[in-house]
């Protein structure tokens, strides 16, 4: 059913997003743009990619902008439209990602969601539910100052 990976812009991602879940949220032009400058900006300090899944005839189904930095993953954004829905292309993209991974000593991190689907999706991988604090002081390191910059 698919006919390669690949690898796509921020834009092409972003846009994929738009078409097909943006209606659904309360997201702003403005937030696009500032996510498409933190994709690039990971991008260019070699910190993100993304993976990306196709349909015949060179039709983007699905990706996802991975984050990694210091021996951990974030599953940082993702999109897919309807094909790639129902094909399951995110299970997919990550059984390949993980594959490519495996024996590595990586976190993965799903960055986890409140959408009960979502978060029952991410449990299939095995992830498991973690509590975060939050604290408004940024001493990060890049990417973290990056990111904390755009906003």
């Amino acid at each position: 059913k698919f006919s390669t990976f690949g690898f796509e812009s921020p834009e092409a991602l972003i846009n994929l997003f738009k078409q097909n879940k943006g209606s659904d949220t309360a997201l702003k032009e403005s937030h696009y743009k500032k996510m498409t400058q933190i994709m690039h900006t990971l991008m260019h300090k070699n910190l993100g990619y993304i993976s990306a899944l196709y349909v015949e005839p060179n039709h983007l189904c699905a990706g996802v902008f991975f984050m990694e930095w210091q021996g951990r993953i974030t599953f940082l954004f993702s999109a897919a439209d309807d094909l790639g829905k129902e094909n399951h292309a995110m299970t997919k993209i990550l059984d390949e990602f993980f594959i490519l991974q495996s024996g590595k000593p990586l976190l993965f991190d799903f960055e986890g969601s409140n959408i009960p689907n979502l978060a029952r999706f991410y449990k299939g991988f095995g992830a498991e539910v973690e509590t975060y604090q939050n604290y408004k002081r940024n001493l990060l390191p890049i990417p973290g100052s990056i990111i904390q910059k755009l906003f």
